[in-house]
């Protein structure tokens, strides 16, 4: 969009908001891959404890 935005003659200041949404994006994009990354590592990640967790009876109430 921005490329074809550019192409056409809008003045870069008039697509900031595009710019800086898509910057959102790719910010929680990698931070969601770095997260998975970290949870599902083999040697330190979250599965044993996860697993566990789910595995353990609910207490009563």
């Amino acid at each position: 969009m921005i490329d074809g935005a550019l192409a056409d003659g809008v003045h870069p200041l008039f697509l900031v908001e595009e710019e800086y949404r898509i910057a959102l994006l790719d910010a929680e994009v990698r931070f969601v891959h770095e997260f998975v990354d970290r949870i599902t590592d083999p040697e330190h990640g979250w599965s044993r404890q996860w697993a566990a967790f789910h595995t353990e009876e609910a207490p009563e109430t």
